[in-house]
């Protein structure tokens, strides 16, 4: 059976570092191969796969006599690896991961001879995966150091990738040595703190906060309650604060949105199922109840497993006396629609979860994907296996499950919400990366459902 492992990181390289002098605006940094500023912040437990070659491969100068100098080394945030697999590589393949780097990222060739150099070499590339590299359209002039000590201008790419193999592992490296290319694109983040609203004892004893009457203050306010001093303090190593609102039931009858901050490090503001995760984390160290009791007060902490639901606005038949949405579909337009609406996941990890649903509120069709962060869970059919396109006035309502009714009742009442044609403030609004989603719970499922503008931008993407 095959392991896969998957190695994010930033290469830094000696190589890249001009000289430092008294000259006006000559800098040491050229936006290559040096990880400093907010984007180091991204690492919270940062640490380097080291170069130990004692000679670098690439020529610089025409006569191809003089390589480049200098250490390198990739840096990593050690959470995120498999670093007892990582190990299991030798010194020898070791060095050969840093010649495929070299070769991609520095190479002067013809990119399109890449493929022969790797495979074609016995010694040098061993362990590369044929056809596994890709590299950065974009790159950029940058001051390389040579053997003589000489700066050379030299194309450097912003991030090379590449798969490497170890027996029956497979080590997916995916580096950047572009400063801003990894600001912008690196995948991973990390909640560091989570910071309640409130004291926490109390907060998990919903009779005692309604004694005090501080619930509207907590859900309404725009500036929470949080200590000042903590933020600020956890903003010097943090890339930001993310505020996560959660329903928080008082009674039976009544519950309000509550705001949870998230302090956290990476490029991207952290996922609904990680803010969950985290705030669960956080509830069961801090307190004392068992989940049930939790649960029961914070249910959508609870929530492990995320589906994105994306109704295909745009596929109908237009008539004089109103639009017209298919019942008849082409499976390509299905998939070509998918891969624009997921534009974020492998076409892979669609053809094996994408799902087809109907539903009573109108004839739009609706895909459904499940997040690659589920904790379990990963089909609506699964899920749901009595669901049926039925509203509760039609007798076959009675054929599904509790549960389920609760997840048709909600999926209906949601899309009348995004087709105008009813208010509601059951769901919560939410932004993911630029796209608006109409949002609601069922048991420790999530539903995100896509409003249609977001939609209309993402179909409009080539």
């Amino acid at each position: 059976m095959t392991v896969q492992v998957s190695i994010y990181g930033f290469l830094s390289d000696g190589s890249l570092r001009k000289p430092l002098t008294f000259e006006a605006n000559n800098n040491a940094n050229q936006g290559y191969g040096y990880l400093f500023g907010e984007p180091a912040n991204y690492l919270v437990a940062r640490g380097t796969y080291s170069d130990l070659r004692t000679k670098r491969l690439i020529p610089l100068n025409e006569g191809n006599v003089t390589p480049i100098v200098g250490k390198s080394g990739i840096e990593l945030d050690l959470n995120k690896v498999d670093e007892a697999t990582l190990n299991e590589l030798t010194n020898e393949e070791r060095n050969r991961i840093f010649n495929i780097i070299d070769l991609l990222a520095y190479d002067q060739e013809d990119t399109s001879k890449f493929e022969t150099i790797l495979t074609d070499d016995l010694t040098t590339y061993v362990g590369y995966k044929a056809n596994s590299f890709s590299i950065s359209t974009e790159s950029a002039s940058v001051s390389v150091t040579g053997t003589d000590n000489t700066q050379y201008d030299h194309i450097v790419r912003n991030w090379v990738e590449f798969t490497f193999v170890h027996g029956n592992v497979e080590f997916f490296f995916h580096i950047w040595i572009s400063l801003l290319s990894f600001a912008k694109y690196y995948p991973y983040t990390t909640i560091t703190a989570v910071i309640p609203p409130y004291d926490i004892k109390a907060l998990v004893d919903p009779s005692y906060m309604l004694q005090q009457g501080n619930i509207k203050v907590l859900a309404n306010s725009s500036s929470y309650i949080f200590n000042k001093a903590n933020i600020e303090t956890l903003t010097r190593d943090q890339n930001g604060i993310y505020t996560f609102n959660t329903k928080y039931v008082l009674n039976s009858s009544t519950s309000v949105q509550l705001p949870f901050a998230l302090a956290y490090c990476g490029a991207k503001v952290p996922t609904s199922l990680e803010c969950r995760k985290a705030i669960r984390e956080y509830l069961e160290k801090e307190t004392s109840f068992t989940t049930d009791v939790l649960a029961a007060v914070l249910p959508e902490i609870y929530v492990v497993c995320v589906f994105y639901l994306t109704p295909l606005w745009d596929v109908y038949s237009a008539r004089t006396e109103r639009d017209v949405y298919n019942s008849i579909w082409s499976v390509k337009t299905i998939r070509n629609k998918a891969a624009k609406a997921y534009i974020d996941q492998d076409a892979d990890w669609i053809d094996e979860h994408l799902e087809i649903l109907t539903q009573a509120q109108s004839k739009t069709l609706v895909l459904s994907l499940p997040d690659v962060s589920n904790e379990k869970h990963f089909s609506v059919l699964e899920l749901h296996p009595t669901y049926q396109d039925y509203s509760a006035q039609v007798p076959g309502w009675k054929y599904m499950t509790d549960t389920t009714q609760e997840f048709a009742g909600k999926f209906i009442r949601a899309m009348a919400v995004l087709e105008g044609k009813d208010i509601s403030e059951e769901f919560i609004v939410t932004e993911i990366s630029g796209v608006k989603y109409l949002s609601f719970s069922v048991g420790d499922a999530e539903y995100l459902l896509m409003y249609p503008d977001s939609y209309s931008d993402l179909m409009s993407k080539k």
